[in-house]
C-alpha cells in the first residue's frame, strides 16, 4: 500500500540558512518574498509543493560552501540519503558520491552507483524529482566531505511503501552507513507502528550502530497526539526534527512534540541544489531541517568516530540553544532549543568550528 510521500517539503523563496554555527559564521541575505499558497490535502500522499515564491538568483556556489574553511567536514563519515535519489552527475556533490563500500551482497548492483535503486533495478540510484539533491546538498553544506549515498526509494510522482523504505534502511546499514537521512514520512496504525519499532529496536547489531535524522512533518501537528512514522518511531538511535525560522521561531508548518520531536533547526528558506545538481534554488520544510541535522552529526562523528547514536542524541541535548527562542520550541521538543554544533563540538574536545 501506497502511504508514503515527501510530505515534508515547501518550495519557498531566498534567505540562506545561518546559526546553524555560532553567530557570524552565516549571514541572511534577506530578500522580498512574495506568497502564493497552493492548496493542499493532508491525506494525498503524493508529492506536495506548498509554498511557491519568487526569487532573485543569488550568490555563488562558493559563498554556499564556507564548511571547507572549517575544522571539521565531515570526512571519513558514511551518510545515506532515503529519498528520490541523488543528481550523480552534480559536479558539486561529485566529490561525496565516490564512496563504494558495499558488504552487503544482496544489495542491487552497486557498481550501478552510489547506493540503490528500489524504484527502477540496476541503474543508478539518480533523481528525477529534485527532494533528493536539494537534502543531499544540505548535508553537503554542514559537512562538506562527508561520502554520502544515496537510495532512491521515491517514484517520480513521490510515491513510495512503507515496506520499501524499510528494505533500504536495513540496506543501508548493511552498506556501512553511520547516519541515514529520512526527509519522509506519513500516517501509520498501530500494527505499521510496531513494525517500525522492532525495525530499529530489535534488529541485529549493524542496526544499533546507525543514527536515523527523520523530518517530523509538514501540517503542523503534535505527534504526541498523530502517529507519523517514522518520525514517531521508538529508539535511542532515532533523532526527530522540526523547523525554525530566522527568528528562531517553530516554522508555521512544522510539527512539534514535547514527547515526540527532539530538536529544531533551520527550515524555512534554504537554499540548496536544484535538480540539475549545478543551480541552487530555497526550499522550506522540515525536509530541509533534516539533512542540517544530518551534517551536524557527520562533523561530531568525525571529531570522535567512537560516539554511538544514544551519544551522539546526548550532545545534541547537551549543547542545544536555549536562550532567544520561542516558547512553542522550548514546550514542545524534547530537546527544549535549537541545534548549535559549535557547542557540541566544545563538548568533545573543547574546541569549536
Amino acid at each position: 500500500m501506497k502511504i508514503f510521500t515527501l510530505l515534508f517539503c515547501l518550495v519557498t523563496h531566498a534567505q540562506i540558512l545561518t546559526g546553524l554555527f555560532t553567530e557570524g559564521h552565516k549571514k541572511y541575505l534577506e530578500q522580498k518574498q512574495y506568497i502564493n499558497a497552493v492548496g493542499a490535502n493532508e491525506k494525498s500522499f503524493s508529492y506536495q509543493n506548498f509554498y511557491v515564491l519568487e526569487h532573485n538568483q543569488w550568490v555563488n556556489r562558493k559563498q554556499i560552501i564556507k564548511g571547507n574553511d572549517f575544522k571539521f567536514t565531515g570526512e571519513g563519515v558514511h551518510v545515506a540519503i532515503i529519498d528520490t535519489g541523488v543528481n550523480q552527475n552534480s559536479s558539486w556533490l561529485k566529490s561525496n558520491l565516490n564512496y563504494q563500500n558495499y558488504n552487503y551482497p544482496n544489495a542491487y548492483n552497486p557498481q550501478y552507483g552510489n547506493g540503490i535503486n528500489y524504484v527502477l533495478r540496476n541503474v543508478y540510484p539518480h533523481d528525477d524529482e529534485g527532494h533528493g539533491t536539494h537534502v543531499a546538498g544540505l548535508v553537503k553544506l554542514v559537512a562538506p566531505r562527508v561520502k554520502i549515498s544515496a537510495y532512491k526509494v521515491f517514484s517520480k510522482d513521490g510515491e513510495t511503501s512503507q515496506s520499501v523504505i524499510r528494505t533500504a534502511i536495513r540496506d543501508a546499514a548493511k552498506n556501512g552507513a553511520q547516519i541515514i537521512n529520512l526527509s519522509l514520512g506519513g500516517m501509520a496504525d498501530d500494527v505499521s507502528a510496531r513494525v517500525w519499532d522492532d525495525l530499529l529496536d530489535h534488529e541485529s547489531a549493524f542496526m544499533k550502530r546507525v543514527t536515523l535524522v527523520i523530518s517530523s512533518g509538514n501540517y503542523f501537528k503534535n505527534n504526541d497526539f498523530v502517529s507519523v512514522y517514522p518520525a514517531n518511531v521508538k529508539s535511542p538511535n532515532a533523532v526527530t526534527v522540526c523547523a525554525h525560522d530566522k527568528n528562531y521561531n517553530l516554522a508555521s508548518f512544522s510539527h512539534y512534540g514535547k514527547q515526540e520531536v527532539d530538536i529544531c533547526t533551520y527550515g524555512v528558506d534554504v537554499y540548496s541544489l536544484a535538480l540539475d545538481g549545478e543551480s541552487f534554488i530555497p526550499m522550506s520544510g522540515t525536509s530541509m531541517a533534516a539533512p542540517l541535522i544530518t551534517g551536524a552529526l557527520a562533523l561530531l562523528l568525525q571529531a570522535n568516530p567512537s560516539l554511538t547514536p544514544p551519544q551522539l542524541k546526548w550532545l545534541l541535548w547537551r549543547s542545544a540553544k536555549r536562550q532567544g527562542i520561542s516558547s512553542l520550541i522550548k514546550e514542545q521538543t524534547i530537546v527544549q532549543g535549537v541545534l548549535d554544533v559549535n557547542a557540541a563540538l566544545d563538548l568533545i574536545y573543547g574546541t569549536s568550528l
